[in-house]
């Protein structure tokens, strides 16, 4: 039996999510720029939205390093994904602590 087109997409937006997080911990900015849809924004904590390319200038320059989920503060993420092609890319990004 095949899996539905449902589960292949939620499959397929598991593993870009996974590689997502994992080209922040190594600091990947060739992989995440792969990963992040051309007009992709990020919402910051404090609420300032940054484009794409402005973020990841900053991440190469490292005024951006994660760590992982080791703290211990609320931190919730939502991120909206688009299909192009075959490939899944993030288009927004938004971190809150509420």
């Amino acid at each position: 039996m095949q899996p539905s087109p449902d589960q292949n997409a939620h499959d397929d937006v598991t593993t870009a999510f996974r590689a997502y997080l994992q080209a922040m911990l190594n600091g990947d900015t060739h992989a995440l720029d792969n990963l992040l849809a051309d007009g992709c924004t990020l919402t910051h904590i404090t609420g300032y939205l940054q484009p794409k390319d402005e973020w990841l200038s900053q991440t190469r320059a490292g005024q951006f390093l994660y760590h992982g989920t080791r703290a211990n503060w609320r931190l919730q993420m939502t991120m909206d994904y688009a299909r192009e092609g075959d490939t899944w890319s993030v288009v927004r990004s938004a971190a809150t602590t509420w």
